[in-house]
This record gives structure tokens, sequence and C-alpha cells, in this order.
């Protein structure tokens, strides 16, 4: 049975990341009933004004209660933790047995929870991945439908108009960029449009995708990230060196990037960030893009068609 547009009250647990923000996007349409949970009053800003009709709710996902009641009345989640969290897996264990519970206490009430999970939870080294595998584990034993999509690198995450809008250094000269890991390494690529449309139809799609697990891959096969870097400019007109920062940079530029600074972000957090750094530096990350191509029932973005779309924002 597919959802009930109508009827289903489908809850976001954390609607205003840009993951929320651009699947709401493609939900809000046809979806009547939505609940919208977000962490503070500024983050519910945007999408109370963008969805005047959704019920917003402020919840503290790290408190019991809060989770209970953010889940108690709705039939479908879609969970997405939050990133380089301390305590993502807590937050998402609770939400799980939050919603478990209530499905004990209306049996049936839950008819299908989400997980927007990460590709590779079985890799132990990526403590950021790792800690979504006690999530997709508790879930696969919560009695719950199910689905758990796995997405991979986002090219959303390359700066793209940032690198092309740097002062030119020289008639002729290419533009640079530095990675935050070794360029040469292959990696898998996703965007956040395939992968956003790819959660619509598991949502949309509801019974049929019951207990699956889904790679989200745009690309057919890994590459090198010089070749994607050099690939996205090149829509543009233009060309680009792709040099690597080293660790230490890399490591400061992402915690200035997500946090604002190296002291705004706790030692577990940090050795998330470096793990991951240090493990995109010596393998890159690699999957397939077979799940995503049949939900969406047609080949992932390529690396050109997700610049040019960029470009036109």
């Amino acid at each position: 049975m597919p959802a009930n547009y109508s009827s289903d009250k489908l809850l976001l647990t954390v609607a205003g990341s840009s993951q929320g923000q651009a699947l709401l996007s493609q939900l809000a349409g046809k979806w009547k009933n939505l609940r919208l949970g977000v962490h503070s009053e500024k983050s519910a800003a945007k999408p109370r004004s963008q969805y005047p009709d959704a019920e917003i709710v402020e919840a503290d996902l790290d408190n019991v209660k809060a989770v209970q009641e953010l889940v108690k009345g709705v039939n479908v989640i879609f969970h997405l933790g939050p990133s380089f969290h301390s305590r993502e897996t807590y937050v998402g264990l609770r939400v799980v047995d939050a919603a478990a519970a209530e499905n004990r206490r209306q049996p049936g009430v839950i008819k299908h929870f989400v997980f927007s999970s990460v590709i590779g939870t079985q890799l132990h080294k990526l403590l950021n991945h790792d800690c979504k595998r006690p999530i997709e584990e508790a879930l696969m034993e919560s009695g719950l439908p199910y689905t758990i999509l796995q997405p991979t690198h986002r090219m959303d995450m390359l700066p793209l108009k940032a690198i092309l809008g740097q002062e030119s250094p020289g008639p002729g000269a290419p533009l640079v960029f530095k990675a935050s890991w070794k360029p040469e390494n292959k990696m898998s690529f996703v965007t956040l449009r395939d992968q956003t449309e790819a959660a619509k139809v598991v949502l949309e799609e509801q019974e049929r995708h019951f207990y699956a697990t889904y790679q989200l891959v745009s690309t057919p096969s890994p590459i090198p990230y010089t070749d994607f870097v050099k690939r996205a400019v090149a829509q543009a007109g233009r060309e680009v060196e792709v040099g690597y920062k080293g660790f230490e940079e890399s490591v400061a530029f992402y915690l200035d990037m997500l946090f604002g600074g190296e002291g705004k972000a706790s030692p577990e957090v940090r050795d998330g960030l470096e793990r991951m750094l240090l493990y995109y530096n010596d393998r890159g990350l690699w999957g397939s893009s077979n799940h995503l191509e049949w939900l969406l029932g047609r080949k992932g973005e390529t690396v050109e068609e997700w610049a040019r779309g960029q470009l036109t924002k």
C-alpha cells in the first residue's frame, strides 16, 4: 500500500537541515499533515514561513519525554540524525524506542519509519558512520516497518561558486582548489536532488520498500576527486588545479565550517572528523549506483548536470 497523503501524518525529526529542507520542497505539495521537528526557535523560522500549514515542534532530541511527545500521533517518521553530534547514536535510539513504544500502545499506528543513515556503517574506522550502525540495528529489531537509506558523499559539499569566484591568478591561468584529502583518491558521489528524490519515492510508495536498505549513489563508478572538481569547474568554461590542504589545515577548515571554530566541537566530534579525513585520505569512499537508479527509474545526475544546476542558482 502506498502512503495516504491526506490522512497520514509525516514527521521529519530534523526539518531545518539542508536535507530536510530539500526533502520538504518535494513533499509539501502532496502531504497534507506534516510535523516538523526543530531544535530551536531560530531553526523554526524558515520552515514556519515556508510551510505555514505544517505543525512545527521545537524538541530537544536528547530529552526522552520530548522525543516521546514528538512521535506521538504520527504515522510516518523520517529520521535524519544530527551529523557530527557527540550523542547522535543516543538521539537515534531514542527516536526508534519512542516510535516502537507508540506502536505497542496503538498497534499499527506507525506505518513506516525511514532512517537516513550513511553508506558503509560497517566501517568502524569511520566514527561518524559507525555511530549510525546501532540505530540501524535497533530499527531492524524494533518490529516497525522500516527502510534504511545510505547516501554517500554529496557533490553539494563542493564550494563550486566559491572556487569560480576567486581572483584569477592571471590571464589564462587555471583556478586553484585545495581538497581536504588526497585528490587522486576515488570517491562515489550522490547529489542532494537524487538523494531527496529517492527518499520521496520510498516515503510515497511505502510498503514496497519495507525492510529494505538502499545505498544512494549517483555516480556509476567511483571517480578521482580531482576529476570530479575539474569536470564541475569546466561547466563554467574554466580550468582548475586541484591540490591537497594537508591534514591539520583540513581539520581546522571543517571545524570552522561545521562549528564556527576549533574550540566549539567536543573531543568526540573532533575525533570523528579527524578519522573521516584520514579514511578519505587513505581509501576514499565507494558504493554502487544500482539501488538509486532502480528507485528513480533513471540514471543518477552526472557531475556535469549537477554543476550546471548549481550555476543557475
